[in-house]
């Protein structure tokens, strides 16, 4: 920290000097610079901040505020001063002649020189914003210029927020300085965003001077024009409801015109031409071009002296029936047509401190459309804002510690197999998209904000986006899907309702104890016919009756496809064509949770382990590979299966299929479906085809058969197996994995039974989220050689003397197994899944929690964290020691600077 002062100029990096910084600090705190007082009257000093001080808006400005201007001619000040290090020089200078000129200025008490932000902040009531990077000729791209500034404003925002008074005043000078002020918003969420504004009185300053010189009077005697929209090129200065000595222009032309009193330059039509389009042009253009004169040089003096009147207006008040323009935030209800949520420049009348937009002003039609454009200006910075991850590291999603640190691959997501899903990390938001059923979904950080609060088409999102706060505590099961993935990262005590077809034997605890979920889609497996159509929509009625009900009660449903539920989150993990890009929705499940290291981790070692078994087994069978089928059956439809993810298992266990020609030969009829399915199908009831069919299995030396059923009844044993496939004990002889009990099945692992008979199966639940056990299982059957210690999981083998075994909610290590039903289904709360940012509710500050032990603890959720700034007891309003306490400090400061010294 440096503060610059005749008496002290210290050097950054010192431990002495950083100690006689804070004691200078705190005596400047404490009652202005030793024999600065310089006025007897009673009003309280007030202390301006100036940042950019080195600039020459600041060098026209000081002087000012000195002289009264902004504040009034009773109110003495106590200047702050801050710029970058760089500027050093240039801030001392401006210093020095300041106190120099101490005698011209009674009311100026003294000043501070700093290139400490923290320290130039303290106890100020009013800050003027001028530091950022301008808009400097055609070299700097929009982009960049918001890059640039919204680095400085997120990084001073929580300097001005923690060090200031409460109730301090902003106005953001420096360009773009509409979304400038808006990002400082963002950012200090304890200073009410009416209290944050931006500078437009310039251009309106400009406005009433050139209509002024075209009706022939002083800019004093001309009133109430109005600057819409943003501080740049795309302003709309609207000159039509101006007064001229408190009335209306043109209608005062048109009575003088005909009365022949005309005394003005121009004639009621010219002057409605005029202000249509020259008037316009002028004023935009007015900044540029006095660059251009100055030689690049931005304008100071007219600056300086709208930044006075600003705050002046704003907090002395503006006369009576008069309004001026100031860029503040808008409201709620589109006022004047324009969205919510940009700081936007209106017609404004001030009192007592406060601001309010002046509405149900007459605009014009053509008016109204040049106020768009401004907006549409706006929203592409604010755009631009949202790209640059302008939240400080510390509260970014990206950087925030995650609750494991076993993992050196970073806290974001990085998709490396999967072609279904994508993550973008923007700040303390991820966008989410499900390709294949085209969803869409923003995750934003708890307590933060919403981020589709403040922009959504920009961000390419539209009306459909669904949007959740995260991480998601609680959630429902409608299906299988997501099951394994919970499962392996952790997560399944935030399941609050189960699917009746869950393996998971704690998932099937919740739906024994009645929480069962409702699917995620509407039920249409119904017969259309006009009579059922009543039966149908009371169906219906009762399906959407329960599923918001449910809904209400969970963060989110996990289901299997597409939903116009806004709750639901569709994984279609079994439909990425291949092995491992359906693993990899492991990290798409676990951005839900802000569990991307435990994923990114799990799917590194899954992949590393399959990887290395893959290579084995390839290696173990060498030119003797076995030849394996993999077979379903519906019906008549006798089914090789060669889907990607299959076609995978079997090559990768070191198999080998049947080749395509031989099928095709024997009479298999190929079909190529949805999810890169492949199969190539045999009709039992054609003799031929079942010939066929027969023949190709005489060439095969394993079986794996997963032919679905919901009560897993048809493949108890091998009889059951050669009854389903229509073969006699003679022909399944001729069949090389028959007569060797080569004949698998994957219901290994079973639920327990539902009342219908419907169980759940394992495989269709976990071994998605498995692959490199699965593959263990594959090669242990395959190619035994290169598994030799694996355990079958899945694989069952099919024999006349096995019988199926059933897991069952008592199995569940988090649920009583007391046989008193009520006892078993009252489960202990899970602790809950906690964020490692969130938001001071009293301060409103972002913050961070690296202990994962006290992150719960720590973690508040705001009642409303979108406008915890209304509510929010600023920090320092609570802080402030008293003046004993601040004795005591001031002591020990001293003693700390002495003993640095010495040192």
């Amino acid at each position: 920290m440096r503060l610059i002062h005749q008496k002290y100029l210290v050097i950054a990096g010192a431990t002495a000097a950083v100690a006689a910084s804070v004691v200078y600090a705190a005596a400047v705190w404490a009652g202005g610079q030793k024999g600065s007082k310089r006025s007897s009257t009673t009003t309280a000093t007030k202390r301006v901040l100036i940042t950019g001080a080195a600039g020459q808006i600041a060098y026209a400005l000081a002087p000012l505020i000195a002289s009264g201007q902004m504040l009034g001619p009773d109110t003495p000040v106590l200047l702050h001063l801050y710029d970058v290090p760089a500027a050093e020089g240039l801030l001392q200078g401006l210093q020095l002649e300041l106190e120099d000129a101490l005698a011209a200025y009674p009311l100026l008490q003294g000043v501070v020189a700093t290139t400490d932000f923290a320290a130039a902040c303290l106890g100020v009531s009013v800050a003027v914003m001028c530091g950022g990077v301008p808009r400097r000729g055609p070299g700097l791209s929009k982009a960049a210029l918001m890059a640039a500034n919204c680095a400085i404003y997120r990084d001073q925002a929580a300097a001005l927020a923690a060090h200031a008074e409460p109730g301090v005043k902003v106005v953001v000078v420096a360009s773009p300085a509409n979304t400038n002020a808006w990002v400082l918003q963002q950012f200090a969420p304890s200073i009410p965003a009416q209290d944050i504004t931006a500078l437009t009185r310039l251009d309106h300053n400009r406005a009433l001077q050139h209509l002024a010189a075209v009706l022939g009077v002083h800019a004093s005697e001309v009133t109430n024009v109005v600057v819409f929209g943003n501080h740049a090129s795309s302003q709309f200065p609207y000159g039509h409801l101006a007064r001229l000595r408190g009335e209306p222009i043109l209608q005062q032309q048109q009575q003088q015109q005909q009365q022949q009193q005309q005394q003005h330059c121009l004639e009621a039509a010219e002057l409605e031409d005029y202000l249509r389009n020259e008037f316009i042009t002028i004023v935009q253009n007015r900044g540029q071009h006095i660059n251009r004169l100055r030689v690049q040089l931005s304008p100071a003096l007219s600056a300086a002296a709208a930044i006075c009147r600003h705050v002046h207006d704003w907090l002395l008040g503006t006369r009576p029936g008069e309004f001026v323009s100031m860029g503040v935030l808008t409201g709620q209800n589109n006022i004047y047509g324009i969205v919510p949520g940009l700081v936007y420049s209106f017609p404004v009348q001030c009192s007592n401190g406060s601001w309010s937009i002046v509405e149900g002003l007459h605009v014009e039609p053509w008016a109204w459309a040049r106020m768009k454009l401004s907006e549409a200006d706006l929203l592409e910075e604010r755009a631009l804002a949202l790209q640059y991850n302008f939240y400080p590291k510390s509260y970014q999603l990206t950087s925030i510690q995650p609750s494991s640190t076993s993992s050196s691959s970073g806290f974001t997501t990085t998709v490396e197999f999967a072609q279904d899903f994508t993550v973008t990390y923007r700040g303390t938001f991820k966008i989410v998209s499900n390709k294949r059923a085209n969803e869409t979904y923003v995750l934003y950080q708890c307590g933060t904000p919403n981020p589709m609060d403040s922009a959504d088409t920009e961000m390419g999102l539209d009306a459909n986006t669904k949007v959740f706060q995260i991480p998601l505590s609680s959630v429902a099961v409608a299906d299988s899907s997501a099951a394994g993935f919970l499962a392996e990262l952790g997560l399944i005590d935030r399941v609050a309702f189960s699917s009746t077809f869950s393996y998971n034997t704690c998932l099937q605890a919740i739906f024994a104890c009645g929480q069962e979920a409702v699917s995620a889609s509407a039920p249409f497996d119904y017969d259309p016919s006009p009579e059922n159509d009543a039966e149908f929509n009371a169906s219906l009625a009762e399906w959407r009756q329960e599923s918001a009900a449910q809904g209400s009660q969970v963060d989110a449903i996990f289901t299997s496809s597409a939903s116009s539920n806004p709750k639901s989150i569709a994984v279609t993990s079994f439909a990425d064509p291949g092995v491992l890009k359906r693993a990899e929705w492991v990290k798409f499940v676990a951005v839900f949770f802000n569990k991307e290291v435990e994923a990114e981790t799990l799917f590194s070692s899954i992949t590393t382990d399959y990887q290395k078994l893959n290579a084995s087994a390839r290696a173990a069978a060498g030119a003797d590979a076995k030849t394996v089928a993999w077979l379903t059956q519906f019906g008549d439809t006798l089914t090789l299966n060669y889907a990607q993810y299959k076609k995978e298992y079997m090559e990768d266990a070191g198999g080998k299929l049947i080749p395509s020609a031989d099928l095709l030969a024997a009479g298999a009829k190929l079909e190529e479906g949805l999810y890169s399915t492949v199969k190539y199908n045999f009709n039992a009831s054609v003799p031929a085809q079942k010939t066929g069919f027969i023949n190709v299995l005489k060439t095969v030396d394993i079986i794996f058969d997963d032919t679905y059923s919901a009560n897993s009844s048809h493949l108890l044993d091998l009889a059951a197996f050669k009854t389903a496939y229509g073969l006699s004990d003679a022909q399944a002889a001729d069949i090389p994995a028959i007569a060797a009990g080569q004949v698998w099945t994957f219901n290994k692992r079973l639920g327990a039974r539902n009342a219908d008979g419907s169980v759940g199966s394992d495989w269709f639940e976990s071994s998605v989220a498995r692959p490199d056990l699965v593959l263990g299982d594959f090669v242990k059957v395959i190619t035994p050689a290169a598994a030799a210690n694996a355990q079958l999981k899945w694989l069952r083998q099919l024999s006349d003397s096995q019988v199926l075994s059933f897991s069952g909610p008592a199995d569940c290590a988090d649920v009583k197994t007391a046989a008193n039903a009520a006892d078993r289904c009252s489960r202990a709360q899970p602790a809950r899944i906690c964020p490692n940012a969130y938001r001071d509710c009293a301060t409103g500050e972002l913050r961070t929690v690296t202990d994962p032990s006290q992150r719960c603890e720590a973690q508040t959720v705001c009642p409303d964290a979108t406008n915890a700034n209304t509510t929010a007891t600023p920090k320092n309003a609570a802080a402030r020691p008293a003046a004993f306490a601040f004795g005591q400090l001031l002591t020990a400061l001293l003693g700390m600077a002495m003993l640095a010294l010495m040192l």
